[in-house]
């Protein structure tokens, strides 16, 4: 129940706040008659209040607090969500996007990721990649059906739809998450049998200082993820890529659908593959992949459009999973709490802005080609950064 309740979180903040956006771009743009870039603002604002929302949680997410902050962030989220579809201009949409992007923030990476390094001990990366993964599946099934809405009831009532399937993506948190440490409540962490040891994520037992101090390490996660965040702005685009390249219609649509598949199922075979490989190993495979994925999307060509987005959507992956195992690698799950909200701050607030960066470069270019090239920089600068970070790592092992 605890992972059938983390997967409803993921598939609510991460899958329906974020992951479907796109869909009410065009729209919202012609009825308010506004540029595209200043409705996927929305998308900027809501995604910068939404880090500040898990900064929240890690200051304020205790065993009393814990059921109060999952009722009232889960209907505020959904309540501002349903709310957008009687807005009557681009401001108060603004407004709403912040509301839900707190509340959501409350409830998505940092509170996920801290009941999952809790109450497992075995296969960590498998079960968060499962969790977050729903995003993906959440994505990939509601595109089409919210896509649906918009055509034959307008983007209002889709808005309607979306904070309906939010609350009840929520319910099972609401009911089945008894605590954040199962030690509290008399449980027992999955596979903590085959651990002599525990430290939860909430205490903070301490690292050696030379750990601690590794500001230069900090900064290369974090760069890390500034640049992969970068890439997971453009998915939400694909309706707009495909329309600038002239191709079919549906297309666009089938890219953005597929990167969503793409997102689940590579969230699994990635943390999979990081219990098996290791991550250093694993992050640089599926690099190689969104790279390939990346080249694809230059070539006008239905098919291989498609198979280009399919690749470029396990960049979701490599955002979601992959700063949590390179933070645990790089500080230990006793600083986890500490370092994580930081990166993954830095990671949502990237997203964030380049969501909006992508519509307004789009507006000026009247193309994508430019975006295209920027998405192949980043990947290159996050692959490096990998490298560098382990290098980094080993060193200071074998100083130790």
């Amino acid at each position: 129940m605890i992972i059938v309740s983390v997967c409803g979180m993921a598939a609510a903040t991460i899958g329906l706040i974020t992951n479907i956006a796109g869909l009410f771009f065009t729209p919202v743009a012609e009825e308010f008659s506004v540029l595209r870039g200043s409705v996927s603002m929305t998308v900027t604002i809501c995604n910068i209040v939404m880090a500040i929302g898990g900064i929240a949680t890690s200051k304020l997410l205790t065993e009393k607090t814990l059921r109060p902050m999952i009722i009232l962030a889960g209907v505020v989220s959904a309540g501002a969500t349903a709310l957008l579809g009687i807005t009557s201009g681009i401001v108060s949409m603004y407004i709403l996007n912040a509301l839900r992007g707190f509340a959501g923030g409350m409830l998505s990476f940092v509170f996920i990721t801290v009941i999952v390094n809790n109450w497992f001990r075995k296969n960590v990366a498998l079960i968060t990649s499962i969790a977050l993964g729903c995003s993906g599946i959440a994505g990939a099934l509601f595109s089409p059906i919210v896509s649906g809405i918009i055509d034959s009831l307008g983007w209002r009532s889709g808005y309607f739809a979306v904070g309906g399937i939010m609350l009840l993506l929520f319910l099972p948190s609401m009911f089945f998450i008894p605590c954040i440490d199962p030690h509290t409540r008399s449980f027992t962490a999955y596979g903590e049998e085959e651990k002599t040891s525990r430290t939860s994520v909430l205490k903070e037992t301490g690292l050696p200082d030379e750990r601690k101090a590794d500001i230069l390490l900090f900064i290369m996660c974090v760069t890390y993820t500034i640049f992969i965040n970068i890439l997971t702005a453009l998915p939400q685009h694909f309706p707009g890529v495909a329309e600038s390249y002239g191709v079919n219609s549906s297309t666009g649509v089938t890219m953005l659908s597929f990167s969503m598949i793409a997102n689940s199922a590579g969230k699994i075979m990635l943390g999979a593959l990081i219990d098996r490989i290791g991550t250093r190993k694993a992050v640089s495979i599926f690099s190689v992949f969104v790279a390939a994925g990346t080249a694809l999307l230059f070539i006008r060509q239905d098919m291989i459009m498609i198979t280009g987005a399919v690749l470029f959507g396990l960049v979701y992956s490599l955002a979601a999973v992959a700063p949590v195992e390179l933070t645990k690698d790089s500080f230990g799950l006793e600083l986890y709490t500490k370092t994580y909200p930081v990166i993954s701050m830095t990671g949502t607030i990237s997203n964030a802005v380049f969501s909006a960066a992508v519509g307004f470069i789009n507006d000026m270019t009247h193309g994508y080609n430019e975006v295209l090239m920027m998405m192949g920089v980043g990947i290159i600068g996050a692959f490096m950064m990998v490298l560098f970070m382990y290098r980094r790592i080993s060193h200071k092992k074998v100083i130790s």
